[in-house]
């Protein structure tokens, strides 16, 4: 019987250890840059099976300088795909949150790639903290 009850608990450990492992978690990064902050996060958690058809990202961005004509904004793009996707904020001091749906281009990516950016609103180059946040392997 002492046996049996060993055996029982040695599985289910194991399978709590498979599932810790496998279980699927948020793709998610955040940022700062100057008087802009983002946080972004997938709508669900993401297994690596699930890499091949996309998600949904949510970023929320905060303009701590409003009324100027600097705006922050986020760009994203998977692994693989040249073109990025761009989600801006409005000025104003409030946060404000902005989905896309992010879609590989041709295999499944390792990795998303992500600028949390401001804005100056004129010829010079944009101020960006750039990123990479790897994905669920497959």
């Amino acid at each position: 019987m002492a046996a049996t009850a060993s055996v029982a608990l040695v599985a289910a450990g194991f399978a709590g250890a498979v599932y810790r492992l496998t279980r699927p978690d948020h793709v998610h990064f955040a940022a700062d840059i100057k008087a802009t902050s983002a946080s972004c996060q997938s709508a669900t958690p993401i297994r690596a099976e699930h890499l091949a058809f996309g998600f949904d990202l949510t970023c929320t961005m905060i303009d701590g300088a409003p009324g100027n004509r600097d705006r922050p904004y986020v760009q994203v793009r998977l692994e693989g795909c040249d073109d990025w996707q761009r989600l801006d904020h409005d000025d104003g001091p409030d946060p404000v949150a902005v989905t896309t749906r992010v879609e590989p281009c041709g295999t499944v990516p390792d990795a998303l790639h992500w600028q949390v950016c401001q804005t100056h609103g004129g010829p010079f180059p944009d101020d960006c903290h750039d990123g990479s946040t790897d994905l669920p392997p497959t």
